[in-house]
């Protein structure tokens, strides 16, 4: 389910996330893709890694602020 939303949220913003996880423990490492020389570029992979952040504590994940 996580990972879908995530797809979805990256094909919204036309960035590409891979995902990187540990399938024993649940630890899941998205890579936001993107081209800083592309302007807005950097700030969409910004808000897009924020948003994946909270996605992932909404479903249990844990937030370290």
């Amino acid at each position: 389910m996580v990972l879908e939303e995530i797809a979805e949220m990256a094909a919204a913003t036309g960035l590409r996330v891979s995902n990187v996880f540990h399938a024993g423990d649940g630890n899941l490492h998205p890579l936001v893709l993107y081209d800083r020389s592309i302007p807005g570029q950097e700030e969409i992979a910004i808000d897009l890694s924020m948003r994946i952040l909270h996605l992932c504590v909404d479903h249990g994940g844990v937030d370290y602020r």
